[in-house]
């Protein structure tokens, strides 16, 4: 769709076929505004692009959104407050893990960077108490900002007590979210304190969303920035809280695959991964003085830095990258997380090209490409490795188990690196052409 404003031409984005295209079409929109706005005076709209001189990137915003209206926008919204050197800031998985739920392997991941840039079918986004029609808050505003998008502050709302209260509106069409969930969070009951606030809103955010699942809707995945950031001091307590709640909700719910959390701040994000890690029982390894693990991590770490995860693999590059780039502090669980991911990734891309039906199962779609003999048979072996390992870095979320060995140990690290690299060099030698789209 394209639409004429002022002499250039603004390109509406919205029904991209992927984010890559998305962020190209926002760099053209970007230069063609900066030379609509060099030729008129600073504080002059363009186009109805700028409020005051700030521009406003109108990428997947409403259409139903007059311009005079964004023009017109009300002093409380304070639009200009938020530099805008400071978004977007493209999100990076950091973390991951998987649970194990009636449905299947569910996921929850850990993100750095901007949750507005990041596709999902329900977004849950936090606000202070409003007086007026709309709420307010740094996501709030930037929706608004960017998007052309007014978080409502309806008077009709589900009052969770303790000062929490949340409703739900549509998204509308172009915008990289179907739902908007807004918790509406007061000041902490000096009885109780902020620990207990955080509880109550994240047990607040699930209740909701099971509401609307039983009413129909389906969210097959959620995206949560960190709620009530500033009152939060235990990181350790507020992760249990979140991941219990989380795992809860995947187990019971009929859709949701995967809920990711995502953390704007360079600051807060060393403590929410060590935070995760802890509470996940994680467990270290120094390979520095280990020749063979050592020389594993930094081959896969060149493989990496080579472009070798490019394309559907890309996720991957920075969490795998990251796991391994310390040989003296080696997480077992985090690598084997990331080695099922990977093993997910190029079975199903596997799967695609060879126009083998994907089902949800990975193991039934490793045996699909096993019993098809599309690759050589001790390729599915190592999908078969990589996908028992990640599932066993799943099992410290209860602690140890009565079975020998419990846990995944150092003594599992080589197994799993060597099949990680055998898979990123079987990757690498695939033929690059498209893949074969099943009906």
């Amino acid at each position: 769709m394209l639409v004429e404003e002022r002499g250039f031409v603004l390109i509406y984005v919205g029904k991209a076929r992927s984010l890559l295209q998305q962020f190209a079409a926002i760099a053209m929109l970007q230069h063609k505004m900066s030379e609509a706005l060099a030729s008129s005076t600073p504080d002059a709209p363009v186009g109805n692009m700028f409020l005051g001189g700030d521009p406003v990137i109108p990428v997947m915003r409403s259409l139903t959104t007059p311009a005079a209206e964004l023009a017109s926008a009300s002093p409380r919204s304070n639009v200009n407050s938020i530099p805008a050197c400071s978004w977007p800031k493209p999100a990076t998985l950091i973390n991951s893990v998987s649970v194990e739920t009636p449905h299947g392997f569910r996921t929850f991941e850990l993100h750095f960077g901007d949750i507005l840039s990041s596709p999902t079918d329900l977004l849950v986004i936090s606000a202070p108490e409003s007086t007026c029609d709309r709420a307010d808050g740094m996501l709030a505003e930037q929706l608004f900002k960017r998007f052309g998008f007014a978080v409502e502050a309806p008077q009709t709302r589900i009052n969770f007590g303790g000062g929490v209260t949340a409703w739900m509106q549509p998204g509308v069409g172009g915008l990289l979210f179907e739902h908007l969930l807004t918790l509406c969070i007061a000041d902490a009951d000096p009885r109780h304190g902020p620990g207990d606030l955080y509880d109550r809103a994240v047990r607040a955010a699930y209740a909701s969303i099971a509401t609307h699942e039983f009413l129909g809707n389906t969210f097959q995945s959620i995206s949560l920035p960190v709620i009530d950031r500033k009152r939060i001091t235990n990181y350790e307590a507020a992760v249990r809280t979140l991941l219990n709640y989380t795992f809860i909700w995947l187990r019971r719910s009929t859709h949701t695959e995967i809920v990711r959390l995502f953390v704007y701040e360079e600051a807060d994000l060393r403590a929410w991964d060590s935070a995760m890690n802890t509470t996940l029982g994680r467990s270290f390894v120094d390979a520095s003085n280990e020749v063979v693990a050592r020389s594993l991590c930094c081959e896969i770490v060149a493989k990496i830095n080579q472009g070798v995860l490019a394309g559907p693999l890309a996720e991957l590059e920075t969490p795998l990258r990251a796991a391994m780039s310390a040989p003296a502090k080696l997480c077992v669980q985090t690598i084997a997380t990331f080695g099922r991911k990977l093993a997910e990734t190029v079975t199903e891309q596997l799967c695609l090209f060879h126009g083998l039906p994907l089902k949800r199962d990975l193991l039934m779609n490793i045996e699909a490409i096993r019993l098809a003999k599309v690759v050589a048979d001790w390729i599915p072996s190592y999908l078969h490795t990589l996908r028992v390992f990640g599932n066993e870095g799943v099992h410290s979320l209860a602690g140890k188990r009565a079975v020998m060995p419990s846990q995944l140990s150092g003594d599992d690290l080589l197994t799993i690196l060597c099949g990680v690299r055998a898979l990123m060099t079987f990757w690498t030698n695939l033929p690059k052409t498209e893949p074969v789209r099943s009906s």
